[in-house]
């Protein structure tokens, strides 16, 4: 390794640092959208390269290292950059959908400056701790210790225990409802009179209500006065029209009707993961594409799409303090990136599990409502960043690409590329951790400015337009990357992406789509499945 291929990948990190920062604003579109270009161009890129570095002699072995180079800067700045639009635009990428609520919190506040100086923090500790972290893992998880061969056969058992936190951390329904259960009280007639005391339902208090009773076969009937219909318990025979209720309140949280609903998404968004995986779908015999990859057009219409449908709304961005005054905190980055390490390693768990994850873990009671999101933020772009770091080490260690960059990149590099990632002194591996280092400082920079810069000058415009645009790429690419059936899966994904939100439950659940497939994969199951629907 000399001066010219560190130079060599110097320029190539700051040009994937550009690309990570035009994917990172787009908000809907993924790295992985950038890797599945690069792989599929790799041939016109790698002549094109040739041309260029020709005259100052390069060797043209340090191709596919230059091109890796360039995907991970693009994939580590993108985790820096895409939390700006997360914020501003109301779009978030897959990994930050968590961030959503407490970044806008502080934007509709005139804080977003403190959103984005916590994400740029968080990002940036969990990439270095991911940087110093990766010498001591080869020689933990790889020879001479072998660990990740010892943990290897607990993975399918990681990931149901995953999926089973994801479902019990769902919130409880915030939905009480509440009766009046009159069966060891009466029922009387009177004239055509309503209660004129707005009805406090607290559960065991006694309540005396008039309005119109509805006639119904049931035990269960309804009054309705002026105040709202309510359901009443009474014994049969009971008198119609006119009445004047007397009992006590019922109040009943539906307790578990989220997480029913939290298991059927995840169960759903699995079975469409599994089939989109291993089915040949139809219209594939008319126009296939040129990608084959049919993991795009899933994730962007279960959370890409989605997002930009219901950030269409019309909203006008308030104006932001100049100066940012929140108090940035080492401790819930680094358990950001603790979690990220996580993530980076277990196949099919994605960032936004392991934020969930990650803020299960946090105790913020008793904080400000500011100072809470603020720590949420560092937690979910330490966890995100993190775990692109440390996928690139589990390539290196393990030969696992664990995300679509890190593939991409072992299909570039080859067979002897992955194995020259893994030798004890690997000059290709100093090369990248390099791009890396590059990367982060630009991401950092980069989001910092951009949050500013953004902040003042996006107030009271429309960006209704810009997200319009962006919704054509994506279905665009999804026709351009998988044809006729890719609009199809497009489709379909984006009718169950459009679920979660409208009855009130996390988008994690979605992530079933990953989880759920490599869980079967794991447990070996493929074969019995395909057995039983004739594959």
């Amino acid at each position: 390794m000399d001066f010219q291929e560190v130079l060599l990948v110097f320029y190539f990190s700051i040009a994937g640092s550009s690309l990570g920062i035009l994917s990172g604003l787009a908000p809907g579109i993924h790295v992985n959208t950038l890797a599945i270009l690069l792989v599929s161009l790799y041939g016109p890129i790698q002549t094109s390269m040739s041309w260029i570095c020709g005259p100052i002699g390069a060797d043209t072995t340090l191709f596919p290292i230059l091109i890796s180079a360039l995907i991970v800067s693009a994939a580590v700045v993108h985790s820096f950059v895409d939390f700006v639009p997360s914020v501003f635009l109301g779009a978030p990428d897959e990994s930050q959908v968590l961030s959503v609520l407490p970044g806008h919190r502080l934007l509709l506040d005139g804080k977003g400056l403190d959103a984005i100086r916590s994400a740029a923090f968080g990002s940036l500790v969990g990439a270095l701790v991911a940087l110093i972290l990766i010498v001591p893992l080869k020689f933990l998880m790889g020879p001479p210790i072998s660990l990740y061969d010892l943990i290897s056969p607990s993975i399918p058992f990681v990931l149901v225990s995953i999926m089973i936190l994801l479902i019990i951390s769902e919130r409880e329904d915030a939905f009480v409802r509440a009766l009046i259960d009159a069966r060891d009280g009466s029922v009387d007639k009177c004239g055509p009179i309503v209660s004129i005391v707005p009805p406090i339902p607290i559960n065991g208090d006694p309540v005396r209500m008039s309005g119109h009773m509805s006639h119904s076969w049931s035990h269960i009937k309804q009054l309705s006065n002026s105040f709202g219909t309510w359901e009443i318990r009474v014994k049969d025979p009971c008198p119609s029209g006119f009445v004047t209720v007397s009992g006590v309140w019922r109040t009943i949280r539906r307790r578990w009707r989220t997480k029913l609903l939290a298991a059927s998404i995840m169960f759903i968004s699995g079975t469409l993961g599994y089939v989109v995986l291993n089915a040949r779908l139809p219209g594939h015999q008319l126009f296939c594409g040129f990608g084959d990859t049919p993991l795009f057009p899933l994730l962007t219409g279960l959370f890409g799409l989605p997002t930009l449908l219901f950030s269409l709304t019309p909203r006008r961005i308030p104006e932001q303090e100049s100066s940012s005054t929140g108090k940035l905190e080492m401790l819930p980055a680094l358990k950001g990136a603790a979690i990220g390490g996580f993530v980076g390693w277990f196949p099919g768990v994605t960032s936004t599990s392991g934020s969930v994850i990650g803020c299960l873990l946090s105790n913020d009671r008793g904080t400000d409502p500011h100072t809470s999101a603020r720590r949420f933020i560092t937690i979910v772009s330490s966890v995100g960043t993190s775990a692109t770091v440390f996928s690139l080490a589990a390539l290196a260690i393990i030969g696992k690409g664990r995300s679509g960059a890190m593939v991409a990149i072992k299909n570039i590099i080859g067979k002897d590329g992955t194995e020259a990632l893994a030798s004890p002194i690997s000059p290709e591996l100093s090369l990248l951790l390099f791009s890396v280092l590059i990367s982060a400082a630009i991401g950092y920079v980069a989001t910092l400015w951009l949050g500013g810069s953004l902040g003042g000058r996006l107030a009271g415009v429309d960006l209704r337009r810009y997200t319009f645009a962006i919704i054509g790429v994506l279905v665009v690419l999804s026709v351009v990357f998988n044809g006729i059936a890719g609009l199809l899966i497009l489709g379909t994904s984006l009718l169950l992406g459009l679920i979660p939100p409208l009855v009130g439950v996390s988008r994690v659940h979605l992530t079933g789509c990953l989880l759920i497939p490599v869980a079967i994969f794991f447990f070996g199951f493929e074969p019995i499945i395909l057995g039983l629907v004739g594959g």
